[in-house]
């Protein structure tokens, strides 16, 4: 007998489900848990994705995928070098303490982005605080200095 003609290839998540028989509880397992990102920040790629396509069109120089990495590049970096560094994150805080240490996360974290792209025409319309807000909660997520600050409230001290 002839052999079939190969079926088409199925995207990566399908053939995996097909090969386990897995389906629904898999698919139920990969929204719960946040999106790998190529920064080591789950879901930071995504949103500073989606907060700069708006503009994708503005921008002469670089394309959405240039915009994205090369912010991306520069948040990511003093984001994990913050982690890294920072000794006060092993220190027990107050909401105070917190909110300070948030502040001037983002300040340090926007200050790389700044000085590249201050003059881009659509730098200051950019809402850069979903991103920043992914970058905090995973730089400060189980550290002591924001024990007593919820995680609603980093996103809204980012925002401010």
């Amino acid at each position: 007998p002839i052999p079939a003609a190969p079926s088409p290839r199925p995207e990566p998540a399908a053939a995996m489900a097909e090969s386990n028989g897995a389906g629904d509880a898999e698919k139920a397992e990969e929204t719960a848990s946040p999106e790998w990102d190529p920064w080591g920040i789950p879901n930071f790629t995504a949103t500073l994705q989606v907060s700069l396509q708006p503009f994708a069109e503005v921008e002469t120089e670089w394309t959405l995928e240039e915009m994205v990495h090369n912010l991306a590049k520069r948040m990511a970096k003093v984001a994990n070098k913050f982690w890294e560094t920072d000794d006060r994150l092993a220190v027990r805080g107050n909401a105070t303490r917190g909110r300070a240490l948030v502040e001037e996360f983002v300040e340090t974290v926007m200050g790389p982005v700044s000085g590249a792209c201050s003059d881009k025409p659509w730098f200051f319309k950019v809402d850069y605080a979903p991103a920043l807000t992914a970058a905090a909660v995973h730089v400060f997520k189980g550290s002591k200095v924001l024990a007593r600050t919820l995680l609603p409230m980093v996103e809204k001290i980012v925002q401010e």
